[in-house]
């Protein structure tokens, strides 16, 4: 069976990022069993093909039209295709003519409407504006026109957008809750800390891009107001140079820190390996996402099953499936951050507690092979 497992903006680098990390796994997996051939396919991501890992990554334009003759041509039995519930207000009957069997998934999820508004309230409009219309719009909107045009099975990321789907229509043998997995090995360098001149100290530790989505700059102002009391921690900001990445509004906040001395930020790349021997160091590690784009980040798997705490805002189905292990901030802004933070320097207990709980949580989570598996049943449901 031909699988095509389609997407938008895959570009070179950012092929361990979400949703492009599953699809790529779930293709690798597939290929493996020799039960599929499956690819990856882009629109407006590079045009031609290029190879990821083995993978055979195709970049189109992003049209339904061009989707459709990329169908017709390459022959493929099977499509899986992103939808997001601002597609309920548009007339996606075009969808029924593309010549292929199609199942949809869901690369989002769900929206905290607090988190939108606080990148309208930073300015960020734009950003926010997609994010908005996913919350508004009634999710059975999508449900009818998608089964309108024949697409009648339906993956989602996280058991929360799986139940929310339940009630937006879909019957209960149409959803299929496949979690993004975890890496079956992790192997961790402990040598960064040393040179970075913090070893054996105290810090939080932040990680990302500094995309307004990801609360950087909330975190850098936050912190301020930890230093004022623990004057002993120290927050380290390992910044991810993503393509496009705009560091103005960060660097403006930190320059106007006024506990500056007891914040390192480090732009250098670092290895995987160097990262994960961070997340195993610090104290704890700060994932304030205003909002989280692609559910479930899998920086939180990969900060948890090394035993670091997490700090983090309500987000749907990530805080909704990972809340035992996590100290969420009751409010999105600076107060509610940096008492979280004074909270997980002070109580060394509860620190302790969602250490041993995040491992926990990340032993029962499945593989990649797992998560795989679970769209395979997807796709094959299509032909029972």
């Amino acid at each position: 069976m031909k699988v095509l497992l389609y997407t938008y903006d895959l570009v070179p680098g950012t092929e361990r990022l979400m949703p492009w990390r599953t699809l790529l796994e779930v293709a690798r997996w597939m290929n493996g069993t020799q039960r599929y051939e499956a690819a990856v396919c882009s629109g407006g991501g590079p045009e031609g093909m290029r190879l990821y890992e083995g993978v055979r990554i195709y970049g189109i334009d992003p049209t339904v039209e061009a989707l459709k003759d990329f169908i017709a041509q390459g022959a493929w039995d099977v499509v899986c295709y992103p939808v997001t519930f601002r597609q309920g207000l548009k007339n996606i009957g075009d969808l029924a003519d593309v010549p292929a069997k199609m199942i949809a998934y869901i690369p989002g999820g769900l929206y905290p409407l607090p988190g939108v508004f606080r990148l309208m309230k930073d300015g960020h409009w734009k950003r926010a504006l997609p994010y908005l219309l996913d919350s508004l719009t009634p999710h059975r909107l999508l449900a009818r026109k998608l089964h309108r045009a024949g697409v009648c099975k339906l993956i989602c990321q996280s058991p929360l957008t799986a139940e929310d789907a339940h009630r937006s229509g879909w019957k209960e043998n149409e959803v299929f809750c496949a979690l993004p997995g975890k890496e079956s090995s992790v192997q961790a360098d402990s040598t960064l800390p040393d040179k970075l001149g913090i070893a054996g100290q105290r810090y939080l530790l932040f990680c990302g891009a500094p995309a307004p989505t990801r609360g950087a700059v909330l975190a850098l102002r936050a912190f301020d107001r930890v230093a004022d009391r623990i004057p002993e921690v120290k927050l380290v900001m390992l910044m991810r140079r993503d393509a496009g990445s705009d560091f103005s509004e960060f660097e403006a906040a930190a320059g106007k820190l006024k506990h500056k001395d007891q914040v390192l930020v480090v732009y250098d790349r670092v290895s995987r390996e160097q990262l994960f021997g961070m997340f195993a160091s610090a104290w704890a590690v700060l994932l304030p996402f205003l909002v989280v784009p692609s559910e479930i980040p899998l920086t939180f798997f990969e900060v948890m099953g090394l035993g670091a705490p997490v700090i983090t805002f309500e987000n749907g189905g990530t805080t909704d499936y990972l809340r035992n292990a996590l100290m969420i901030a009751r409010k999105r802004n600076e107060k509610c951050l940096g008492d979280a933070m004074i909270r997980m320097c002070r109580d060394e207990a509860e620190r302790n507690r969602l250490s041993a709980a995040a491992k926990e949580q990340l032993c029962n989570h499945p593989t990649w092979e797992e998560t795989a598996a679970i769209w395979a049943k997807a796709i094959d449901s299509l032909n029972a």
